[in-house]
């Protein structure tokens, strides 16, 4: 079952927080072997042109996906963590052989919101579209996820659209974003993180995916309407 919920989905999650009888179950991440142990990548310096990846505007064709290593088959490539979390691949896999497995981490930089983000999405044309995709699953019901795609220009936060859901189970579950991108040149990031999350539970994340919209722009008001293969709910902050 796919569960959307959209961008005002980030204050309800606030609201919802998981109550005090919320037990966590063991987190058991089942590491698969070799490159398991792989530390992400360090963070780009600000400004820093992603030379390597194809622009992600006009150029690139409307079903490609723009996330390197999405399903986290080998390695942890492309992806670092946010919040501090502690990072690595596990055999629990929504397909192929391995998928991310996320907890808090332990350090003193730990923060509330533990997850992963890449911006090695490529260079972005203003007044496009774009949808995000990612597969995830909670090894603790009633663990909160949030998916975001962001818009960075200098190394810093321009916009973001962000969705929240709550996992009532510990089943594999699709959540998707969408995100109009504003400024010319400026660097998609997609992350997922899961609030308040905790040792011993976890998170599983796999099969991201980021798309150009075939129509190349999402409906704002003033604006033609968009043919209606497909659909924009995103709200920019």
């Amino acid at each position: 079952m796919v569960v959307v919920i959209v961008a005002m989905g980030l204050l309800v999650v606030a609201l919802n927080k998981r109550t005090a009888s919320s037990v966590a179950a063991p987190f058991v991440p089942n590491s698969v072997a070799g490159p398991a142990t792989q530390a992400p990548p360090p963070a780009p310096a600000s400004g820093t042109t992603l030379a390597a990846r194809p622009s992600s505007g006009k150029g690139a064709s409307p079903t490609s996906n723009l996330a390197a290593n999405a399903g986290f088959e080998s390695s942890l490539a492309g992806w670092q963590p946010a919040g501090g979390a502690h990072l690595e691949l596990t055999g629990m896999a929504h397909s192929g052989h391995s998928a991310l497995a996320i907890t808090a981490g332990t350090g003193a930089g730990t923060g509330p919101d533990p997850g992963v983000i890449t911006i090695d999405l490529g260079a972005a044309e203003a007044q496009q579209s774009y949808d995000g995709t990612a597969w995830i699953r909670a090894t603790t019901p009633g663990t909160i996820a949030e998916i975001s795609l962001i818009e960075y220009v200098g190394g810093q936060r321009l916009a973001l659209d962000g969705v929240g859901v709550i996992l009532n189970d510990t089943n594999w579950r699709q959540v998707e974003v969408a995100h109009f991108t504003h400024v010319a040149g400026s660097l998609l990031a997609i992350e997922v993180v899961a609030p308040g999350l905790r040792r011993p539970a976890g998170l599983f994340v796999d099969d991201i995916r980021v798309e150009r919209r075939d129509f190349g722009f999402m409906w704002r008001s003033g604006q033609p309407a968009p043919p209606t293969t497909g659909t924009g709910t995103g709200m920019n902050h």
